[in-house]
């Protein structure tokens, strides 16, 4: 049925049971005997169990694909037809940009429509764009620095700007920014992942026939954030969110690196049809 479906596809997407309980607010072991009774009634083996997880065999990546279209259309009907899924928007944000934004959106979006509840996805902008592009959230909140598909409709609502951090105690360099040239001689931290500032900055040494010094690439930003205090080397972050939030010195790059803020959702759907 529907259900032990939708509870498949969490744990495809969440990588756990647990999580995917966590993720949906659904019980470990109901998600646990719904995905028996699929493969009980398909008389297949969907996952593999990992110490690390559940890992989809081919079979389970098969039902996972088919299944997306079919969720999709589910939605779609309910949506149309006032079921539960008309009173939720699930919107997409990176998560360094929902801390400078999401928290005035919530608020006044629940003022303007409070039967409406909200649901955030706020993993890396890939991530993001994907869902989106497969119909799993309604709009996306991204930086945006080239064209998209005429298959979406976007609208800008803003911009931001992106700037490096130091330690405000190790960083001894006095300068009031950065350009490409200095940048080569220092140590940088970038984020591992799918980033669209991380891929501008290197693409801006690629300009000069050079090589940025990575020392390292962690996947939480809290982890770059302390190896910048500590003097290990040069992070980036938003210009507006450093002095509000982080305990690190502000130097701009040079030329400035600017990224529209984009509203981008998928044509046709419903729920934006005037």
């Amino acid at each position: 049925n529907f259900k032990q479906i939708k509870y498949f596809q969490a744990v495809c997407e969440y990588g756990t049971i647990a999580e995917a309980a966590n993720r949906i607010h659904i019980s470990s072991p109901s998600i646990s005997t719904a995905i028996k009774s699929l493969e009980e009634e398909y008389g297949l083996i969907l996952f593999r169990r990992t110490r690390t997880g559940m890992e989809q065999t081919n079979a389970g990546r098969r039902l996972y694909d088919l299944s997306k279209s079919l969720m999709k259309n589910i939605d779609s009907i309910n949506m149309i037809m006032g079921g539960e899924s008309a009173k939720q928007l699930k919107i997409g944000i990176p998560p360094m940009l929902s801390i400078l934004i999401l928290p005035d959106i919530i608020k006044q979006y629940g003022k303007e429509n409070p039967d409406v509840n909200l649901h955030i996805d706020d993993r890396g902008r890939d991530t993001v764009f994907k869902r989106l592009d497969d119909g799993e959230i309604d709009i996306a909140i991204l930086p945006v620095s080239d064209n998209l598909s005429s298959e979406y409709n976007i609208k800008i609502i803003g911009f931001v700007e992106i700037c490096a951090i130091v330690s405000r105690d190790k960083f001894n360099l006095d300068i009031d920014a950065f350009d490409v040239s200095r940048l080569s001689k220092q140590k940088l931290i970038l984020p591992r992942g799918d980033f669209l500032y991380k891929e501008l900055i290197t693409n801006r040494f690629k300009e000069i026939n050079a090589e940025p010094n990575i020392v390292t690439e962690p996947s939480q930003f809290s982890t770059i954030l302390s190896l910048v205090r500590k003097g290990t080397g040069i992070g980036f972050a938003l210009s507006e969110i450093i002095e509000e939030w982080m305990p690190v010195k502000k130097v701009e790059l040079k030329p400035s690196l600017n990224l529209d803020i984009c509203l981008i959702w998928r044509k046709n759907d419903f729920m934006f049809q005037s």
